[in-house]
């Protein structure tokens, strides 16, 4: 069975922050998020999911001001919000990608952040299995953008290393082909 574990930090001002936690259109978590809060479950996924996670009841004026700022070009000293700090699916963490993933506010605004420092939701869409979503979404795609070498590989076939060895073969072949391109004693 799957896992999921999201750790929330909330921080009060005037009262703490309310968050709703949502899978696939069913309530897991509604309430408020008072200091550092963990929702441990085990759903049932389907092959596409969503997951969302809402800050809301925050105000900003007339009647009521949720953050505050004594000195209007000074530093925020107390807000109402919600940090995301864990995000742990089936024992691997995820928090240091949550910023890839956008905050919508509910004035539409797009923000890359954990910190949900207005009323919003961060939506993630996920599919199973989770070890091959995490491996296409965050490892493949964080290794394919920053130009590093890149091992194709699932949790499917992480102890057969016959393709790796092929890929290695093939690099060693174009290494040696090229080897003149290397050679500064000409």
């Amino acid at each position: 069975m799957d896992n999921i574990k999201i750790t929330l930090l909330g921080t009060y001002c005037n009262e703490w922050p309310l968050c709703k936690i949502v899978l696939n259109r069913q309530v897991i978590y509604d309430g408020n998020i008072e200091g550092t809060q963990t929702i441990d479950f085990n759903p049932e996924l389907q092959h596409n999911n969503k997951l969302q996670i809402t800050h809301y009841g925050k105000w900003l004026g007339p009647r009521r001001y949720d953050t505050e700022r004594p000195d209007p070009n000074g530093p925020i000293t107390a807000d109402r919000a919600i940090k995301l700090e864990g995000l742990i699916f089936n024992d691997v963490e995820l928090v240091q990608y949550a910023a890839q993933i956008p905050f919508i506010t509910d004035r539409g605004e797009s923000w890359f952040t954990h910190h949900f420092g207005h009323n919003g939701t961060w939506e993630l869409e996920f599919t199973t299995p989770i070890y091959d979503w995490i491996i296409e979404r965050f490892v493949r795609r964080q290794q394919t953008q920053s130009g590093d070498l890149m091992l194709e590989t699932s949790h499917q076939d992480l102890w057969d290393y016959r393709n790796d060895q092929f890929e290695l073969d093939e690099i060693e072949r174009l290494l040696e082909n090229h080897a003149y391109l290397f050679d500064k004693s000409t």
